[in-house]
């Protein structure tokens, strides 16, 4: 009963912040030696859902269960700078050459499609979050320079760029 009750908590989508009370009592009720199997079972389920914009249930359980490798496969597909500020701290400790080019690539489209100050201090923020991954601030410095290169017209983003 604990178990279905936990479920139901979280069935339908799983956000880490939100849930993660739940799945925790829900992963209790499994032996350890089950729970690979239940694991596995839940990232089906979460896979035939479609995601919404509000997130993605398979890279939150990823995230639960400290699958760094599995996540990083996952936001590879699609590295936004949300999913990046979200989820790069699972990973980046052990990949992190390919945490900073996910980064670039997902900041590339970021900066290319959205103008307006709140947007560029995002970037910095984004930027500043790159900086603490190993081989981060030589990172940083060339996609600083690239973008005072094509971004030269836009002088707020250059200006709050220059802040970091």
């Amino acid at each position: 009963m604990i178990r279905h009750t936990a479920l139901l908590f979280f069935a339908s989508s799983f956000s880490f912040d939100e849930h993660k009370r739940y799945y925790d009592i829900y992963k209790s009720t499994f032996p350890p030696e089950c729970w690979p199997e239940e694991f596995e079972r839940l990232i089906q389920h979460y896979q035939e859902i479609p995601n919404c914009i509000y997130g993605d249930s398979v890279a939150e359980v990823l995230m639960a269960e400290h699958c760094d490798s599995r996540l990083l496969a996952r936001i590879s597909g699609k590295p936004t700078a949300e999913r990046m500020e979200k989820y790069h701290h699972v990973f980046a400790g052990r990949f992190p050459e390919e945490t900073l080019a996910l980064f670039r690539k997902a900041l590339d489209a970021y900066a290319e499609n959205n103008l307006g100050r709140s947007h560029y201090e995002y970037i910095a923020k984004l930027l500043g979050q790159m900086k603490t991954i190993r081989n981060g601030e030589q990172a940083v410095e060339k996609l600083l320079a690239h973008y005072r290169l094509i971004y030269s017209r836009r002088p707020a983003m250059i200006k709050i760029l220059n802040s970091v």
